[in-house]
């Protein structure tokens, strides 16, 4: 284990320490805005910082975090008919998929690297028109379905992300290597649901000028 007090090790704790802050200040702009950012790809295999990082954004989200199946293989992804409802109705009654039940919240991948191509299908759809359409069973319909995504990537180099859940995603920052003494204590400096309500109020009112626009796009 890392000795915090080792001077040996003081300029590897205060890499760690501020990649925690990012991670930090990262969970709390998603929560804050999580359709407008749609998202993050976190370089992160199991570890204490990955546990910590995911109960921090969900005591600052407030919305749902719905976990997404790298395969749809029964169509829970995308819905469909429920006959049984359909029967009772006497009418075609669809069934939700689960990325309309995550309208308003957000969607979690594990191993996003091995995402299929219906789900990657799926994702980008959603993120680009706010809207899954489902074809089943003869009958169409189109639901409401925005919501941010938590892309965890554990392939390392050699099996990177999805290009085109890169190309949408706000952030990309890893979790990897960072010792538990960089944990900020409880209350001790990390946002709470109180701050991320009041910057939600406030945020209808920020604006930005051209100049900063150009400065991040240039």
């Amino acid at each position: 284990a890392l000795d915090p007090c080792a001077d040996d090790h003081l300029s590897l704790i205060t890499d760690a320490a501020d990649r925690w802050d990012d991670a930090v200040l990262i969970a709390a702009l998603l929560a804050i805005a999580p359709k407008g950012l749609r998202g993050a790809i976190i370089d992160a295999g199991p570890s204490p910082a990955k546990d910590q990082w995911l109960k921090l954004f969900k005591t600052l989200g407030t919305g749902r975090l719905d976990t997404v199946p790298n395969q749809d293989n029964d169509g829970s992804l995308w819905g469909g008919l429920d006959l049984t409802a359909s029967l009772t109705a006497n009418a075609p009654v669809m069934r939700r998929g689960l990325m309309v039940e995550a309208d308003g919240g957000t969607v979690m991948l594990r191993r996003g690297e091995s995402l299929s191509p219906s789900v990657l299908d799926a994702m980008v759809e959603a993120l680009d028109t706010g809207h899954i359409r489902t074809e089943r069973e003869g009958y169409s319909t189109s639901a409401s379905a925005r919501f941010a995504f938590l892309l965890f990537a554990e392939g390392g180099p050699d099996e990177p992300p999805p290009a085109r859940l890169l190309e949408r995603a706000a952030f990309r920052f890893g979790l990897d290597g960072i010792p538990l003494v960089c944990f900020t204590e409880e209350g001790d400096g990390e946002p709470t649901r109180r701050h991320i309500e009041r910057a939600q109020s406030l945020l209808p009112s920020v604006t930005i000028s051209d100049d900063i626009i150009g400065s991040l796009t240039s």
